[in-house]
Formats: C-alpha cells, structure tokens, sequence
C-alpha cells in the first residue's frame, strides 16, 4: 500500500509507475512457487460485484513505468538514480515478519531498484509495529493483508473516515470525497445491481488512483477423508468452513 498521504507517493504518476514496474508473476514463480493466484486488481475476481475493467488496468510494463517516472520529472541522473531538483526518488519498502512479506520486499526492491528508484527494503517485527506506523502516516510502502467476501470491505479500506492513528484500516492515507460518497451510498443500497454499479465506480477510482499495488490472492487448501463430501471454505478462504451440506457419504 503506498501512503498517497506525503511525497514522493502523493503524486499519482509516481504510485501508476510502481504499479506497472511491478511483475506480478515474477513474484510468484519465486517467492510462492508458482502456486498462484497473481492478483492485478483492487479485488479478487469471487468478490460480490468485482468489476473487470477497473481490476485489469494495470499489467507489468517497465517501459511505461520509466515514461511515468520521466513525466512526473523523475529523471535519471549519471549514476543511473531517479532525481528531481537534486534530491534521489527514495522509497521505503515496510515488509512485516509475516507469511512472505519479507521475501515480497525484497523481489519489489529488485524490480523498482531496476528503474533507478533508490529503494530500501525494512522488516516490521510484527502487526502490532506494522499497525501504529501504519496509521500515523510514518512510511512510504507498507506491506498489507486483508480478506473480506463482500465489497464493502473497500470503505474498511479507502475511506477516509479510516485513516489516521487509532482510526482504521485506510494506510493508503487518501481523502477523495467522491470516493467517499460512493463507499457511503453502497453501504446503504440493498438493490444489488445497483449497489454493484456503486462499487464498480469506487474500484475504477481506487485503480486510477494507484491506491495498492496488488500482488497475490489469497489461496486456501481444504483436505478432508475422502467419505466427506460437500465441505466448502467460506470465500474469504481464511478462517470459517461451511458444514450445511456436507455429509459422510455411506
């Protein structure tokens, strides 16, 4: 999550970049083994009211990624850094001491470093460290794992209702009032055709906003003795398992 809340990621060129110098599937051959799924969007495509246009904007294009980078006036130098009016485009990476976080870092530290970014790559020891620095606005990427099965998890996310010390889940540090409205009218609408078209909206903002820079899905495996039948995770595929229809079959 790049915290959009100070520079050098408050300019939304400089978060596009990130997102198209990042090699989803990289990451994956080596740090998950291939085992997939590469995630490109804001959500997951067994999201309720998962919009395709807004999750596949962005694809790895390094090329696209340096245009971006010149445009915002981030240009290399001699030594083969980006700069701008004499200070290095410096990023810190806060991975946390979870799952792959830390070898998440270090493949995103290798493949933004290739474009001249100056990138530094940290440990947070744990959640309770990676929480407070989190909400206080005291970094510049900070690695991020949530599971939700519905869309209204995205207000848990973006709203800016969310952000600051003691307040929530909102790292990316935005205030975007029509994000906000969008995030708010969801959580009222029952239509759900209508209520997908609302978070449709507030996905392609987020998306164009560069809000996240997604990485992986979750994956859940459920063995079970082979005379059970019917057993399901439930979607969010970290926690609960639903027993409604299983059986032991004779």
């Amino acid at each position: 999550v790049p915290n959009a809340g100070r520079a050098p990621l408050d300019d939304v060129l400089v978060r596009q970049a990130l997102q198209y110098a990042t090699n989803q599937e990289m990451i994956n051959q080596t740090v998950y083994l291939g085992s997939g799924p590469v995630a490109y969007g804001v959500v997951s495509p067994q999201t309720p009211c998962y919009d395709e246009a807004a999750n596949t904007m962005y694809s790895y294009d390094p090329e696209k990624a340096a245009a971006l980078l010149d445009e915002a006036g981030w240009t290399l130098n001699d030594s083969g850094l980006r700069e701008k009016d004499g200070e290095l485009l410096q990023i810190v990476l806060n991975s946390v001491a979870v799952g792959k976080g830390p070898e998440i870092g270090e493949a995103l530290q290798a493949q933004w470093a290739a474009l001249g970014i100056d990138v530094r790559n940290q440990t947070l020891a744990s959640a309770a460290i990676q929480v407070p620095v989190a909400q206080g606005g005291d970094f510049d990427i900070m690695w991020r794992d949530f599971g939700a099965n519905d869309a209204n998890i995205l207000a848990t996310l973006f709203h800016s209702k969310n952000v600051g010390p003691g307040k929530g889940w909102n790292f990316s540090h935005t205030v975007i009032p029509e994000l906000d409205a969008l995030l708010d009218e969801g959580e009222l609408v029952s239509d759900p055709e209508e209520r997908c078209k609302i978070y449709a909206q507030a996905q392609q903002i987020i998306a164009e906003q560069a809000l996240l820079i997604p990485i992986r899905w979750r994956m859940a495996f459920l063995g079970s003795l082979k005379p059970v039948e019917g057993l399901i995770l439930d979607p969010t595929g970290i926690l609960d398992f639903w027993v409604y229809d299983a059986k032991v079959a004779q």
